[in-house]
């Protein structure tokens, strides 16, 4: 398949820019808008951003934004085995093709790893 282009990628841009921002919340503190999305959204949005783009800078943003919103689910303990697949593909593609030699995507991947390895993790 091709790379998405114009409108299409303009939307897929976007959808990366929204969720980084954060919002208002209750009592004045702000939270993130990853806040409501399944384990199983951020799971099919890691794997499709890197499917379709995998050399764009907005796929970095949107997986290193991800990351930091997968130690809050680890905390649940269960993981179903396609959320799992998933992760663990998108950041070793993303790690290995489209980022080589650059350290910030291999430390990711490698922190992501040790999450979804975790003995503690429980898959459904």
């Amino acid at each position: 398949g091709q790379a998405p282009q114009g409108i299409h990628k303009d939307f897929l841009c976007y959808l990366v820019d929204h969720l980084r921002r954060r919002v208002p919340g209750s009592g004045g503190c702000w939270r993130s808008r990853w806040e409501g999305l399944f384990l199983s959204h951020i799971s099919i949005l890691c794997w499709s951003y890197v499917r379709v783009m995998p050399s764009e800078r907005v796929t970095r943003q949107l997986l290193t934004s991800a990351s930091k919103q997968l130690e809050g689910f680890m905390l649940e303990g269960t993981l179903r085995a396609q959320e799992h697949a998933n992760l663990l593909w998108a950041y070793a593609e993303a790690s290995e093709q489209s980022w080589s030699g650059m350290e910030l995507p291999k430390t990711m991947f490698e922190r992501v790893v040790l999450l979804l390895c975790d003995p503690k993790l429980k898959m459904r």
